[in-house]
């Protein structure tokens, strides 16, 4: 069921979105230690964000929840295929943005690694066992409609079996990553 909410201030929305992803990524921690108990395993939660512009306010916000942040993973969605010093970099946001105050601990899974040829690297990222399903994804918007850094009109884009993949930016000449989860079965 989709519900609409409205804000009164950027704030309120920051806030509210802070505390349903906390609540998200609590429920999964503690329904992963009941059974991580039983195999000696440590509970984990993964949370997956965009980058961009809007969701800085809800990543500081994030920030100072507090969580068993040690248990949770954090990855982007989507990245540019630029060093991680670019300003366009979403791993550079998050790192600045949500990886402070009480998220230190979390462990950060990057998208990119320019040091590496791309497609051996997306083959990498795909056959990274700690890279899991996430238990919360939050996507933003761009102002052209594209989510993830997917365009609709991409011809690129086609159904596949792969979690990561890459694609070419539309609106810049740089290459940008795309996730597309599935669940491992």
């Amino acid at each position: 069921m989709v519900e609409l909410r409205t804000f009164d201030d950027p704030r309120a929305h920051s806030d509210a979105l802070a505390n349903a992803v906390s609540g998200v990524l609590r429920a999964s921690l503690a329904a992963r230690g009941a059974s991580a108990d039983a195999t000696c395993q440590t509970a984990h939660a993964t949370l997956a964000v965009s980058g961009g512009t809007s969701p800085k306010p809800f990543l500081q916000t994030l920030s100072r929840e507090p969580l068993d942040w040690a248990h949770i993973d954090v990855t982007l969605v989507d990245d540019r295929w630029v060093p991680e010093t670019d300003s366009a970099s979403n791993a550079q946001l998050v790192r600045d943005t949500l990886l402070q105050n009480a998220v230190v601990g979390a462990y950060f899974l990057p998208l990119v690694d320019v040091s590496k040829p791309l497609e051996a690297h997306v083959a990498a990222l795909n056959a990274d066992s700690r890279r899991r399903l996430p238990d919360v994804v939050v996507l933003g918007m761009g102002e052209d409609g594209h989510t993830a850094s997917i365009f609709a009109d991409a011809p690129e884009i086609s159904p596949s079996p792969r979690r990561i993949a890459s694609s070419p930016c539309i609106r810049a000449a740089r290459r940008t990553r795309a996730c597309r989860c599935r669940c491992r079965r």
